[in-house]
């Protein structure tokens, strides 16, 4: 990871492994607590003091943020305070929730029965238009 020579203490908030890129690096946080939410002892994850608000943003629990505040929302990674100081981060357990968004939808939505669609109809290959010209920047005739 690149020669960083401030690092802080990170909590991996779940019971599974999280994923943090930073300038193009991939780096691995290891749970701190099992799958009933016990602490587990001995795990301890340093990162980058410049690449923790790339992993907090990387790792938002799905459904927490606040629809008219963008910004507000609950992360699976807490930074650790040092012995002394008053801890600010949430470090607490909790998992991945199966919110297939960062926002509730059913909340923010009036109907919770309507249905997102993406515009546009389907085409079938068969039905697209042929490319016509065999250069890549031929100009095509309609």
């Amino acid at each position: 990871m690149g020669i960083f020579f401030d690092t802080i203490e990170v909590v991996n908030r779940t019971s599974k492994q999280l994923n943090v890129r930073f300038d193009g690096q991939d780096m691995t946080l290891e749970p701190n607590y099992d799958e009933n939410g016990n602490e587990l002892e001995g795990v301890h994850n340093m990162l980058p003091t410049i690449a923790v608000p790339y992993a907090k943003n990387q790792n938002i629990l799905m459904g927490s943020e606040d629809p008219s505040e963008p910004s507000v929302f609950d992360v699976l990674v807490g930074v650790k305070a040092k012995a002394g100081e008053k801890q600010k981060d949430d470090i607490s357990f909790c998992e991945q929730s199966d919110e297939p968004t960062q926002v509730k939808l059913d909340e923010l939505l009036q109907d919770p029965s309507l249905k997102i669609q993406r515009a546009g109809r389907k085409v079938r290959a068969s039905e697209a238009r042929p490319v016509r010209g065999t250069m890549p920047f031929e100009p095509r005739v309609s």
